[in-house]
């Protein structure tokens, strides 16, 4: 056979197969069960900031104490008036703050860079 031939994965490297095209992209095909423990694990660290954010909110009394009304798609709102928040600059104000940041930048930092490389095993495969 002429088509490109993959060498089996070595006897340490887990239930993952790496394979190396010619411009020297290494590609990683996850199993089945490496994929759902790390959509478990996505999942778990939402829920914990999600957790966090509302025992926070709890204790500040966020967002009604600050005079922030909304009642549809509100994220955007609370992403806006999260400043108001450090000019108190208590510690659960601060760490409240962070939270509310966090629901939003660690998914990013996660999805983002992994849509990039679907996106590009899509237009090279």
């Amino acid at each position: 056979m002429d088509g490109p031939s993959e060498q089996p994965p070595s006897e340490g490297s887990g239930n993952h197969q790496r394979s190396e095209r010619s411009d020297g992209v290494v590609a990683i095909r996850l199993s089945w069960l490496q994929l759902c423990l790390l959509t478990f694990g996505f999942v778990v660290l939402v829920a914990g900031e999600i957790a966090v954010y509302d025992y926070l909110s709890g204790r500040t009394g966020w967002p009604d104490a600050y005079g922030i009304e909304c009642r549809r798609r509100c994220w955007p709102v609370y992403l806006l008036n999260s400043p108001r928040l450090l000019l108190n600059g208590g510690v659960d104000e601060i760490a409240l703050f962070a939270a509310i940041w966090a629901l939003i930048i660690i998914p990013a930092l996660i999805l983002i860079p992994l849509g990039k490389k679907l996106r590009a095993a899509r237009r090279s495969g």
